[in-house]
Order: structure tokens, then sequence, then C-alpha cells
């Protein structure tokens, strides 16, 4: 339960300025926007989005006196100087981390009866860990359609914003440390790793094991998906997962090895207890680039409990997926070491989260739970973008866009076929535009009603098909495995019901193109 007494920490609240409306990771850190301007490319914006099928019309931007991003600077290594006040939300320093004395910072709705309160949207900022921006755009979204469509009601929806710090922003005075916040490296966070404080002792040297790969760049961070400048040791967090726990002499608040997948279920808890919210019957998790891979790869890796049918994950642009087969669209040069490893793949290098998770069920049984859950993907038509130049995501493809196209057709051309919770909707002309992605009728759909069950907008067109060629023992059991067998061509084996399926599929992409 999260303490009811919470108060602002700021450190600093000097040489502030208003750079732009939008999360400032969607635009140059020098732009300022106005409002003139503003306003009518957003309406010209949700035109071009309109479909007519929809159940909600376009947004009008004139109807809702949009709020302000909150005011802030960065320090000379590039950390925020604070996690400034947002407007209808109040900053939760210490948000707890069960079985911790960790802490954990967050925005969240205020002034909101928890009885009337059915859905949760839990949303983060990206690589500029801007979360403040996001929060206050899921307030002007929501309070836009409010405007727009009388029967929906804002204070039934409680909004979130986990605030992922790294080391730079506690030492510009955004964290913490006093209270035991949490705090990790660059990119540690939305690749699922351990925090890397508060600090603590050891009092032996342990193994020195990282969870993750650490030799290259993911191009949206600094350094490699594990140990990310190749100088921070990841501790793990033992006592999770029921191992010999070491003695350790725990400077701060002993927070040892806590991933950000863990600060994720704490807030799933938090919105699931019943005696808080007793009638929640959803909890959104989005994020658009950095935060599209985090939740992602949490929707793959989150442990089964009863209540995963009410999570929704909607997934924004990522730069790179957990891919879900051995196999990849495009073939790497043999100097790609660990290509199907985590953060890219299910060969092993998990971090301590996964470990025994990943052991118990292997790669069948997360690859089921995955399909399993309610993922929504928003993929921009226009985002030609490559960020991660890595080997192992470029071997899922050539841009954002094309790992996204590729990634789809790996569902598709899975034994079973496009999973029927899951969605695509391709947002025609955006790029690598956060405010875009939101703010047009599909995703505000899905952010506050239940939005629609099938994809949305047209696909575009590829020059290659991507189809598995993964066995489906792979990533299948053997009693799903003949079932399917069984379902798809009674009486022939898995590989050709397979192969029929993506014959159809290249078969149906093919006349699309010729079209």
């Amino acid at each position: 339960m999260v303490p009811s007494t919470r108060s602002f920490h700021n450190n600093n609240n000097n040489n502030s300025s208003n750079k732009c409306r939008r999360p400032i990771s969607s635009c140059s850190s020098s732009s300022s926007i106005s409002r003139t301007l503003l306003l009518p490319l957003l309406l010209l914006g949700l035109l071009n989005n309109f479909q007519p099928n929809s159940n909600l019309g376009p947004l009008s931007v004139s109807a809702w006196e949009w709020l302000d991003n909150p005011q802030n600077s960065v320090s000379a290594a590039n950390g925020w100087v604070e996690l400034p006040p947002v407007p209808n939300g109040q900053l939760i320093t210490d948000f707890p981390i069960s079985g911790t004395k960790a802490v954990f910072p967050v925005y969240q709705s205020t002034g909101l009866d928890n009885e009337h309160i059915t859905r949760a949207v839990v949303i983060t900022g990206a690589l500029a860990r801007d979360h403040w921006s996001y929060f206050v755009m899921m307030q002007n979204l929501a309070g836009s359609l409010n405007a727009n469509d009388s029967t929906f009601d804002p204070s039934t929806i409680s909004i979130m914003t986990p605030c992922f710090l790294d080391q730079n922003d506690m030492d510009a005075g955004a964290g913490n440390k006093s209270l035991g916040q949490l705090y990790w490296d660059t990119s540690g966070w939305f690749n699922g790793l351990e925090a890397i404080g508060p600090e603590w002792v050891d009092e032996d040297d342990g193994d020195g094991e990282d969870g993750g790969d650490s030799d290259e760049g993911d191009g949206e961070g600094n350094g490699g998906d594990g140990d990310e400048d190749g100088s921070t040791e990841t501790r793990k967090r033992r006592s999770r997962i029921g191992k010999k726990k070491k003695k350790r002499d725990q400077v701060d608040s002993g927070a040892l090895g806590i991933s950000s997948f863990d600060v994720l279920d704490d807030i799933v808890d938090h919105y699931m207890d019943k005696d808080t919210y007793p009638n929640l019957e959803e909890i959104v998790f989005t994020g658009h680039s950095a935060a599209g891979q985090f939740f992602q790869r949490y929707a793959a890796l989150r442990k089964s409990t009863d209540n995963d049918d009410k999570i929704h994950y909607i997934v924004g642009n990522p730069a790179s997926y957990i891919w879900l087969t051995s196999d990849r669209p495009d073939t790497p040069n043999d100097t790609c070491h660990r290509l199907d490893s985590y953060k890219y793949g299910l060969d092993g290098g998990f971090m301590t989260y996964s470990e025994e998770d990943v052991a118990n069920i292997g790669r069948a049984g997360v690859v089921g739970r995955y399909r399993k859950r309610n993922v929504h993907y928003s993929l921009g038509t226009a985002d030609f973008g490559v960020s991660d130049e890595t080997c192992r995501a470029m071997a899922q493809g050539s841009s954002h866009l094309d790992r996204g196209l590729n990634f789809i057709m790996l569902l598709e051309s899975m034994v079973e076929g496009m999973p029927s919770t899951h969605t695509v909707d391709w947002i025609d002309g955006v790029g690598h535009e956060a405010d875009k992605m939101y703010d047009n009728p599909v995703t505000v759909d899905r952010l506050f009603r239940t939005g629609s069950p099938s994809s949305t907008g047209e696909r575009p067109a590829t020059s290659s098909v991507y189809v598995t060629t993964a066995n489906a023992d792979e990533y299948m059991d053997s009693q799903e495995n003949g079932a399917a067998a069984t379902s798809q061509l009674p009486g022939m084996g898995m590989g050709i019901g397979g192969l029929a399926v993506s014959m159809v599929f290249s078969m149906v992409v093919g006349m699309v193109m010729v079209l």
C-alpha cells in the first residue's frame, strides 16, 4: 500500500524553462513550439489519421485547454535537476518496493475516488527520462476525449508514471538518495536490468555475473544491454528467487539487484489491491521507443498471475524486440555473437528476475504465455529510423518499421498464426514521434476505453516476406504442437501445416503488392 502522505522533493528549482509542450524526447531540447503553431498541426494530423469506421471521432484540440508541459532543465552531465510538479497529479517520492527497503518515485493522478476507478494507465518516458511530459500528455488526451465525448468519464482513469532515473539524474537533484530511491544505468531500466543504486558494500566478492551481455551498445543508451558502459557491476537480488543470501553491509536501502520489472510487478499489485481499488477492471502499460521495448519485454517475461487477462500492453515503435524464435529475418555475419540472447532473444543472458522462471518453463513456455497476453503494437508507417545499429538489432530489420513488420510476420507465420489477443495499429504517415503516435483516435481509444478487438490502419507494402524457419517444437510444447497439427491439417505433419500457413500469407502479401 502506498503511504497516504506525499510531498514533492525538488532539490533545485532554478534555471528552468518550458522547452517543449510535447514529451521532450519527441522534440529537440532547443525547440520551442507555440500554441498558435501547435494546435493547427495537431488538428491536421488528427484529421489525417481519422478512420470513418472508428467509434471515436477525431479529437478536437480547441475544446480542451491543453496543459503546459512542466518546466525543467538539465545539468552539464545531462541529468535532470528535478522531478517537477505536474497538474492534477502528485509526485510520490517513496512508492515502496515489496520485500525491500527501497522506494521509487512515481507520478499519480489526484482528486479521484478510488472506488470509481475502473482503469489504470501506466506510461513512462523514453530514453530522455522526461517522465512528467508523458504524464501530462495522458492528462491532455483524457481531457480532450472528455471534452468531445460526454460518455467518457476521466474520473474513472488513474494515470501513473513510474520515474526511472539514472546516476546523472541523482547527482543533478531529480532523485533523492537519502530516501533510498532506486536508479539505473542510462539504458538499463528499459532493458529490465537491475538497479545500480542506492549503493551498498558486499563483504564477499561474489561471482560478478551481470544478467546480460555487455559487448555492444543498443543505439538508445550508452554501452551494451548488460553492464551498459562495461564498468558497472550489475548485482543480483538472490533473495527474490530463493537462492542463498550473501552476507552484506547495506549502506543505503539494501536494494540489491532490483529489476525494473520488479517495479512494474509492484505497480500491478498496487492497482490489483481490491481493498484500494475495488472496481478496477484493466491496467494499460504503454510506452514509445525505448519504453516500447520495455513493455514488450515485460509482456514476455512477466511471471503468470491470476490478473494477466486484466493487463494490456501498448507497444509503440520499439527499436528492437525480444524475438520469439532462434531464426531472424536477416542473417548477420559470423562476428555477431549471442544473436539470440536477451535482450534480443530467449537463449540465455537473463537478469535474475527471469532466470529461474525461464529455466522452469523454457522458450516454449515464454512464447506460449506471451501469445496469450493482450499486446497491441502501435507502429508509425514512416518510422524509418534505426537507433539500434548493433548486429543483433539489424538482424531483426533495417529500421524501426522494418523490424515491426518482421515481428508481425513472425507471429503470423508461427503455427497458430497471429494471436487473437494481439492487434496492430498502423499509424499512417507518422515517424518516431511520440505525440503523434498517441494523439490519434485509435490509440486514445485503446488507452482509455476497450479499443478495437481487431487491427487497424493500412499495412505498409514490403518488398520481402519473412516466414520463420524455426521448427514448431522450438516454441511450442509437445501437447500444443500435436493439437495445432491436427487442427491445421488433419493427418499431416506440423512442418507441412506451418508451410501451408506461410504460403497463404506470402500469396496475400504478393497480391497486395501487385495491386
